[in-house]
Protein backbone atom coordinates (compact mmCIF):
# COMPACT_ATOMS: atom_id res chain seq x y z
CA UNK A 1 0.00 0.00 0.00
CA UNK A 2 1.35 3.44 -0.92
CA UNK A 3 0.79 5.50 2.20
CA UNK A 4 1.51 9.22 2.09
CA UNK A 5 0.19 10.28 5.49
CA UNK A 6 1.03 8.83 8.89
CA UNK A 7 -1.28 9.50 11.84
CA UNK A 8 0.59 8.96 15.11
CA UNK A 9 -0.96 8.54 18.52
CA UNK A 10 0.94 10.37 21.28
CA UNK A 11 0.93 8.66 24.68
CA UNK A 12 2.59 5.25 24.93
CA UNK A 13 3.36 5.43 21.23
CA UNK A 14 5.74 8.38 20.94
CA UNK A 15 5.67 9.75 24.48
CA UNK A 16 6.88 7.67 27.44
CA UNK A 17 3.66 8.33 29.30
CA UNK A 18 4.24 6.03 32.31
CA UNK A 19 7.43 7.90 33.19
CA UNK A 20 5.73 11.28 32.75
CA UNK A 21 2.72 10.12 34.75
CA UNK A 22 4.88 8.89 37.65
CA UNK A 23 6.72 12.21 37.79
CA UNK A 24 3.55 14.30 37.79
CA UNK A 25 1.79 12.06 40.29
CA UNK A 26 4.68 12.40 42.74
CA UNK A 27 3.78 16.11 43.03
CA UNK A 28 0.14 15.20 43.68
CA UNK A 29 1.12 12.74 46.42
CA UNK A 30 3.35 15.36 48.03
CA UNK A 31 0.53 17.91 47.96
CA UNK A 32 -1.77 15.36 49.62
CA UNK A 33 0.76 14.48 52.29
CA UNK A 34 1.01 10.91 50.99
CA UNK A 35 4.19 8.88 50.77
CA UNK A 36 4.76 8.23 47.08
CA UNK A 37 4.95 4.48 46.58
CA UNK A 38 4.32 1.96 43.82
CA UNK A 39 0.89 1.39 45.39
CA UNK A 40 0.01 5.07 45.00
CA UNK A 41 1.06 5.02 41.35
CA UNK A 42 -0.62 1.73 40.50
CA UNK A 43 -3.85 2.80 42.22
CA UNK A 44 -4.01 6.07 40.30
CA UNK A 45 -2.94 4.51 36.98
CA UNK A 46 -5.71 1.90 37.17
CA UNK A 47 -8.34 4.53 38.01
CA UNK A 48 -7.07 6.84 35.29
CA UNK A 49 -7.21 4.11 32.64
CA UNK A 50 -10.75 3.18 33.66
CA UNK A 51 -11.82 6.81 33.34
CA UNK A 52 -10.20 7.20 29.92
CA UNK A 53 -11.92 4.01 28.75
CA UNK A 54 -15.23 5.49 29.88
CA UNK A 55 -14.40 8.68 27.99
CA UNK A 56 -13.79 6.69 24.79
CA UNK A 57 -17.23 5.11 25.27
CA UNK A 58 -18.82 8.56 25.76
CA UNK A 59 -19.71 7.67 29.35
CA UNK A 60 -17.69 10.60 30.73
CA UNK A 61 -16.93 13.98 29.25
CA UNK A 62 -13.32 15.06 29.38
CA UNK A 63 -14.16 17.69 31.99
CA UNK A 64 -15.73 14.99 34.14
CA UNK A 65 -12.77 12.69 33.58
CA UNK A 66 -10.28 15.31 34.82
CA UNK A 67 -11.75 15.39 38.31
CA UNK A 68 -13.43 11.99 38.59
CA UNK A 69 -10.08 10.16 38.54
CA UNK A 70 -8.84 12.22 41.49
CA UNK A 71 -12.13 11.88 43.36
CA UNK A 72 -11.79 8.10 43.11
CA UNK A 73 -8.09 8.30 43.95
CA UNK A 74 -8.78 10.14 47.23
CA UNK A 75 -11.42 7.58 48.18
CA UNK A 76 -9.28 4.57 47.27
CA UNK A 77 -6.23 5.82 49.18
CA UNK A 78 -8.34 7.00 52.15
CA UNK A 79 -6.68 10.40 51.85
CA UNK A 80 -8.20 13.27 53.84
CA UNK A 81 -6.43 16.20 52.24
CA UNK A 82 -8.15 19.58 52.20
CA UNK A 83 -7.34 19.85 48.50
CA UNK A 84 -10.27 19.22 46.17
CA UNK A 85 -10.17 16.87 43.16
CA UNK A 86 -10.22 19.99 40.98
CA UNK A 87 -7.12 21.36 42.71
CA UNK A 88 -5.31 18.04 42.43
CA UNK A 89 -6.18 17.93 38.74
CA UNK A 90 -4.59 21.35 38.28
CA UNK A 91 -1.39 20.30 40.07
CA UNK A 92 -1.19 17.11 38.02
CA UNK A 93 -1.88 18.83 34.69
CA UNK A 94 0.70 21.55 35.34
CA UNK A 95 3.39 19.02 36.13
CA UNK A 96 2.46 16.62 33.33
CA UNK A 97 2.62 19.41 30.74
CA UNK A 98 6.31 19.84 31.58
CA UNK A 99 7.17 16.22 30.86
CA UNK A 100 8.68 15.71 27.42
CA UNK A 101 9.99 12.16 27.76
CA UNK A 102 9.87 10.22 24.49
CA UNK A 103 10.84 6.66 23.67
CA UNK A 104 14.36 6.06 22.39
CA UNK A 105 14.70 6.70 18.68
CA UNK A 106 11.36 8.46 18.19
CA UNK A 107 12.88 11.77 17.09
CA UNK A 108 15.26 10.03 14.68
CA UNK A 109 12.41 8.03 13.13
CA UNK A 110 10.17 11.07 12.70
CA UNK A 111 13.01 13.01 11.12
CA UNK A 112 13.65 10.14 8.69
CA UNK A 113 9.98 9.82 7.73
CA UNK A 114 9.63 13.57 7.27
CA UNK A 115 12.76 13.70 5.08
CA UNK A 116 11.30 10.93 2.91
CA UNK A 117 8.26 13.08 2.19
CA UNK A 118 5.63 11.57 4.46
CA UNK A 119 3.05 13.90 5.96
CA UNK A 120 3.01 13.36 9.73
CA UNK A 121 0.09 14.26 11.98
CA UNK A 122 -0.56 13.69 15.66
CA UNK A 123 -3.95 12.29 16.70
CA UNK A 124 -4.53 12.24 20.45
CA UNK A 125 -7.31 12.06 23.01
CA UNK A 126 -5.10 13.84 25.51
CA UNK A 127 -5.90 17.08 27.29
CA UNK A 128 -5.00 20.06 25.10
CA UNK A 129 -2.86 22.18 27.43
CA UNK A 130 -0.98 19.09 28.58
CA UNK A 131 -0.28 17.80 25.08
CA UNK A 132 0.83 21.17 23.73
CA UNK A 133 3.19 21.55 26.69
CA UNK A 134 4.67 18.10 26.21
CA UNK A 135 5.12 18.64 22.49
CA UNK A 136 7.11 21.77 23.25
CA UNK A 137 9.12 20.08 26.01
CA UNK A 138 9.96 17.11 23.78
CA UNK A 139 10.82 19.10 20.68
CA UNK A 140 8.56 16.90 18.53
CA UNK A 141 6.10 19.62 17.49
CA UNK A 142 7.86 20.71 14.26
CA UNK A 143 7.66 17.20 12.82
CA UNK A 144 3.87 17.32 12.51
CA UNK A 145 1.90 19.01 9.75
CA UNK A 146 -1.11 19.20 12.05
CA UNK A 147 -1.94 18.37 15.65
CA UNK A 148 -5.39 16.90 16.31
CA UNK A 149 -6.46 16.89 19.97
CA UNK A 150 -9.88 15.57 20.92
CA UNK A 151 -10.53 18.28 23.53
CA UNK A 152 -10.06 20.99 20.90
CA UNK A 153 -12.11 19.11 18.31
CA UNK A 154 -15.00 18.14 20.57
CA UNK A 155 -14.77 14.56 19.23
CA UNK A 156 -12.60 11.71 20.46
CA UNK A 157 -11.08 8.53 19.09
CA UNK A 158 -12.36 5.98 18.16
CA UNK A 159 -15.25 7.95 16.67
CA UNK A 160 -15.27 7.92 12.85
CA UNK A 161 -16.12 11.63 13.05
CA UNK A 162 -12.70 12.25 14.61
CA UNK A 163 -10.89 10.67 11.69
CA UNK A 164 -13.25 12.17 9.12
CA UNK A 165 -12.22 15.59 10.42
CA UNK A 166 -8.55 14.61 10.24
CA UNK A 167 -8.88 13.44 6.62
CA UNK A 168 -10.72 16.60 5.65
CA UNK A 169 -8.14 18.89 7.27
CA UNK A 170 -5.22 17.03 5.66
CA UNK A 171 -7.04 16.70 2.31
CA UNK A 172 -6.16 13.01 1.95
CA UNK A 173 -8.09 9.81 1.31
CA UNK A 174 -8.45 6.89 3.69
CA UNK A 175 -6.23 4.73 1.49
CA UNK A 176 -3.38 7.21 1.78
CA UNK A 177 -3.32 7.06 5.58
CA UNK A 178 -1.90 4.75 8.19
CA UNK A 179 -2.79 5.11 11.88
CA UNK A 180 -0.01 4.15 14.31
CA UNK A 181 -0.95 3.69 17.95
CA UNK A 182 -0.80 1.48 21.03
CA UNK A 183 -4.50 1.35 21.92
CA UNK A 184 -6.77 -1.29 20.41
CA UNK A 185 -9.87 0.45 21.77
CA UNK A 186 -8.91 3.92 20.56
CA UNK A 187 -6.43 3.91 17.67
CA UNK A 188 -7.04 0.53 16.07
CA UNK A 189 -10.80 0.47 16.60
CA UNK A 190 -10.92 4.02 15.24
CA UNK A 191 -9.17 2.84 12.11
CA UNK A 192 -11.49 -0.14 11.77
CA UNK A 193 -14.59 2.03 12.11
CA UNK A 194 -13.23 4.58 9.65
CA UNK A 195 -11.83 2.22 7.01
CA UNK A 196 -8.23 3.33 7.60
CA UNK A 197 -5.30 0.91 7.83
CA UNK A 198 -3.61 0.63 11.22
CA UNK A 199 -0.31 -0.38 12.76
CA UNK A 200 -0.71 -1.58 16.34
CA UNK A 201 2.36 -0.66 18.38
CA UNK A 202 2.56 -3.51 20.89
CA UNK A 203 6.01 -3.52 22.53
CA UNK A 204 4.87 -5.64 25.50
CA UNK A 205 3.25 -8.30 23.29
CA UNK A 206 -0.24 -8.03 24.66
CA UNK A 207 -2.67 -10.62 23.27
CA UNK A 208 -4.95 -9.52 20.47
CA UNK A 209 -8.55 -9.16 21.60
CA UNK A 210 -11.89 -8.86 19.84
CA UNK A 211 -11.91 -5.09 20.38
CA UNK A 212 -10.28 -4.39 17.04
CA UNK A 213 -8.18 -5.92 14.29
CA UNK A 214 -4.94 -4.18 13.23
CA UNK A 215 -3.68 -4.25 9.66
CA UNK A 216 -0.14 -4.64 10.99
CA UNK A 217 1.38 -5.33 14.40
CA UNK A 218 4.80 -4.02 15.39
CA UNK A 219 6.79 -4.16 18.61
CA UNK A 220 9.36 -1.55 17.57
CA UNK A 221 8.46 1.75 15.92
CA UNK A 222 11.26 1.52 13.37
CA UNK A 223 9.48 -1.56 11.94
CA UNK A 224 7.26 0.99 10.24
CA UNK A 225 10.04 1.45 7.69
CA UNK A 226 9.55 -2.13 6.45
CA UNK A 227 5.79 -1.62 6.16
CA UNK A 228 6.25 1.62 4.23
CA UNK A 229 8.87 0.11 1.95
Amino acid sequence: MDYTTLLFDADRTLFDFPTAERTALAFVAQACGLEYTDYIYETYAAINQTCWNAYERNELTQEELKTERFRQFLTKTNCHTELSPEQLCTIYAQQLSKQGQIYTGVDTLLQKLQSEGYVLALVTNGIATTQHGRLEASGLGPFFRKIFISEEMGIQKPSPAFFSHVLSELAVSKKQCLIIGDSLSSDIKGGNLSGIDTAWYNPTHLPLSEIATPTYTIDKLDQLCAILA
